[in-house]
């Protein structure tokens, strides 16, 4: 391929990526759930773009397991072992052969592991974070982003710059999550960090962002935080800023 074709095919691919956030975002506000092979898709782009921009077949078909193990139960022993193996494998690649795509790797199973038992990011969530790490392993910032600088002018992989990003967003609505709690009455209970009191009010006035669930044998509500959007507006500002974000 040439420049034009590589540019054009980049540009594809961050079509289908903000397709899948924005539809994931719609469904995730409305009903609090994410198709779970929405993101396919844009893991297959992926697979074309890191083809023809070089990068390891290690990190292709290891990225790649990881999305498809992120399909098991997240609550699961099995998942979260599959994590470490995978946090293992990345970390003795980085240290030992390649740097920038075995920090890749890292994170990507970092991302993986948080999903472990859904306390924060649901599977759906885990799924749409991985596929855009790897989908945009490379991100060529003179292609239409406000800074043009080359991302591996500073050696901070893609991903890295990606999670970030999304962190400056999630951390708003986990805020925000807190507040609803505390206005709604704020149960504080081990593992629970936006459980509130059981109100049947609140749950048939929005029955699909709240859970219940027992604990000592007592109903509670369990707001349910679609951070679809911190990932949609996250990507975006990875599109503006590349990995500026990174650095700060």
């Amino acid at each position: 391929m040439n420049y034009a074709e590589l540019v054009q095919l980049q540009n594809t691919v961050i079509i289908i990526a903000l397709l899948s956030l924005v539809y994931g975002s719609y469904t995730d506000l409305k009903t609090r759930t994410i198709k779970s092979y929405l993101f396919i898709p844009l893991m297959i782009a992926g697979i074309v773009q890191n083809y023809y921009f070089g990068a390891p077949t290690i990190f292709i078909v290891a990225a790649l397991l990881v999305f498809f193990f992120a399909f098991l139960v997240p609550d699961t022993w099995a998942y979260l072992i599959i994590g470490m193996v995978f946090l293992g494998i990345s970390s003795y690649y980085t240290l030992s052969t390649d740097f920038y795509w075995g920090f890749q790797l890292v994170i990507i199973s970092v991302v993986y592991l948080i999903g472990f038992q859904e306390t924060f990011f649901g599977n759906g969530d885990i799924k749409a974070i991985i596929a855009c790490m790897f989908s945009m392993s490379i991100y060529w910032f003179d292609t239409g982003s406000l800074f043009k600088e080359n991302i591996y002018y500073y050696n901070i992989p893609a991903g890295l710059a990606i999670l970030v990003s999304i962190a400056v967003f999630s951390s708003v609505y986990l805020l925000y999550g807190h507040i609803l709690a505390s206005r709604y009455g704020h149960a504080k209970i081990p593992g629970q960090p936006y459980s509130i009191n059981y109100d049947q009010a609140v749950l048939d006035h929005k029955p699909h962002a709240f859970q219940v669930f027992e604990y000592q044998g007592q109903k509670y509500l369990r707001y349910r935080v679609p951070f679809m959007i911190p990932i949609l507006l996250g990507f975006v500002l990875f599109l503006a800023a590349g990995f500026w974000p990174a650095l700060l």
